[in-house]
């Protein structure tokens, strides 16, 4: 609506489109885009559709991480049980 250097006059919706638009100044590094709501969803919309090999990619690694994790602490359970338990004294 308005802008100068610093401050940017914007309309915005509340969130999930309730109630009547209203109007707020705003710095101008607090505004991340600017649009109507259906250029918002497209520019959302290409935006997950360009990142999704990335997204994919991290989710595999956070699979294959979690799997590895499993195997580790399975393996320190495999080696608990087969060494006997020593008394080592003290206690509480």
């Amino acid at each position: 609506m308005w802008a100068d250097k610093e401050e940017i006059l914007v309309e915005q919706s509340h969130i999930g489109g309730a109630g009547k638009p209203f109007k707020n100044l705003l710095p101008v590094d607090h505004v991340m885009a600017i649009g109507t709501i259906p250029e918002l969803g497209e520019i959302q919309r290409r935006c997950r559709e360009e990142l999704k090999p990335l997204t994919d990619a991290v989710r595999a690694a956070q699979e294959a991480l979690r799997a590895a994790r499993d195997a580790v602490y399975a393996r320190l359970d495999d080696i608990a049980a087969a060494e006997p338990m020593r008394d080592v004294g003290g206690g509480i």
